[in-house]
């Protein structure tokens, strides 16, 4: 039961909490603080452009409704991992306020595919 607890309860409450504490935390800090450097340690230790740079940056100018400065830093990510990322934040923040409303389990998609994996 206690693992059920966690499971239905706890767990989709801690993931919508931290993905409210990423967002609000960009949208906090100016993007020009986040432009300054790039984060990406592939690219300041050997000088090699990787698949990820500029994600951090694309996301902070996203954040700050800059969708073109967004896409010049990374545009996979502008305009496919991020839409998608949303989408699976949104289906969190339903199914659990389904689950707080009509009593019933009602997985997202993220704990559909726990399960899958876990069975």
């Amino acid at each position: 039961m206690s693992n059920n607890l966690f499971l239905y309860k706890i767990f989709p409450l801690i993931r919508i909490i931290l993905f409210i504490m990423l967002l609000i935390t960009f949208i906090i800090i100016p993007v020009e603080v986040i432009e300054k450097r790039s984060l990406c340690s592939t690219y300041n230790h050997f000088n090699i452009i990787c698949i990820t740079c500029g994600v951090t940056r694309a996301f902070s100018n996203i954040m700050h409704l800059n969708f073109i400065r967004a896409f010049k830093y990374n545009d996979v990510f502008t305009l496919a991992i991020f839409p998608i990322c949303m989408v699976i934040f949104i289906n969190d923040l339903i199914c659990y306020f389904y689950r707080i409303v009509k009593g019933k389990c009602k997985y997202s998609y993220i704990e559909f595919l726990m399960v899958k994996i876990y069975d």
